[in-house]
């Protein structure tokens, strides 16, 4: 059996930089949720793959995410320090405290939309702030 590429496929895989992605189909009694290697949504096949992959710290807004890292820092890192690790202790309740904030912030900041600068031009358009819609069927 032969096996023969495109020529379109044949110019990008000699291309001088190749980038291989990945698709990833997962199938849940609840429906399918289908995710790329990349960043942003791509369509393939009729499906919508969400972005996975990871992003440039320097194309992110970081006040988006002040309040969340303050969160983290005082529950894993800073009240640890203070506390005498016996039962009932007030530092470890604040710990826990502040690790459920840090969690609903996150969350938060993912339904609201993550703000990345894709295009470089220090503007967030509405096409560079999407949101993350969990425990929702989008279709």
């Amino acid at each position: 059996m032969s096996r023969t590429l495109s020529t379109e496929m044949q110019a990008v895989a000699t291309a001088e930089v190749v980038r291989p992605i990945y698709l990833i189909d997962m199938e849940f009694t609840s429906g399918s949720v289908y995710f790329w290697s990349g960043v942003g949504n791509l369509t393939f096949n009729s499906n919508t793959y969400i972005g996975a992959g990871e992003m440039e710290n320097s194309k992110l807004t970081d006040s988006q995410f002040t309040r969340c890292s303050a969160y983290l820092v005082l529950a894993r890192y800073a009240l640890p320090q203070l506390t005498n690790w016996v039962e009932d202790d007030r530092f470890q309740n604040m710990m826990d405290f502040y690790k459920a904030r840090y969690g609903e912030e996150f969350d938060a900041i993912l339904r609201d939309g993550v703000e990345y600068d894709d295009d470089g031009n220090s503007t967030i358009d509405d096409d560079e702030k999407q949101s993350v819609n969990s425990g929702r069927l989008v279709r």
